[in-house]
């Protein structure tokens, strides 16, 4: 069981259960990030606590109000 440092929300769980479901290579994971319409898309806490949890390193940058993946 993984040990997260606090409380996920919701949208957390739900980007880690995406993530770890899907068994999805690094380029599909930024893919299907930044594909999230933008009313729906994922804080970058949320980002970042899914991909530490894969131990994946990525960049996240704001781009017209809404955050994206990049390697």
């Amino acid at each position: 069981k993984i040990e997260f440092p606090r409380e996920l929300t919701a949208l957390e769980k739900e980007i880690v259960d995406i993530i770890m479901s899907e068994h999805m290579g690094r380029d599909e994971i930024i893919r299907k990030i930044n594909t999230v319409p933008a009313e729906d898309a994922y804080s970058p806490q949320a980002i970042i606590a899914a991909l530490s949890l894969l131990e994946l390193d990525f960049i996240i940058k704001e781009r017209g109000g809404k955050y994206q993946v990049c390697r």
